[in-house]
Parts: C-alpha cells; structure tokens; sequence
C-alpha cells in the first residue's frame, strides 16, 4: 500500500500537505538561514463527554 501525499495549500511561504491514508496534515516553512530542523505535534483529540475547551 502506497502513501499518497498531496500539495493542498500555499500562502505566505507555508505549504499544507494532506496524507491520504489517515488525514494527516503537514505544514512546512522552509527557513535557509541555519542546518535547523524544529518540529511540532499537535493532536486534536479529547472526550465526546468533555466540555468544549477542556481536556
């Protein structure tokens, strides 16, 4: 089974890519400047019996 990912937005230097497989999103800023690589994870998940705003 082959993983597509696809180019689905560009805007101000940032590119959204989408996993198809499982809805994955991916933005990428390219910054030459250092031999730097940062990365952040965000989940967006919680309870359906949690108040909005908490978890």
């Amino acid at each position: 089974m082959r993983n597509e990912i696809k180019l689905t937005a560009e805007a101000g230097g940032i590119r959204e890519y989408r996993l198809a497989a499982n809805g994955l999103k991916v933005l990428l800023v390219e910054n030459r400047v250092a031999p730097v690589v940062t990365v952040c994870v965000l989940y967006r998940v919680g309870s359906r019996n949690e108040a909005v705003g908490y978890t």
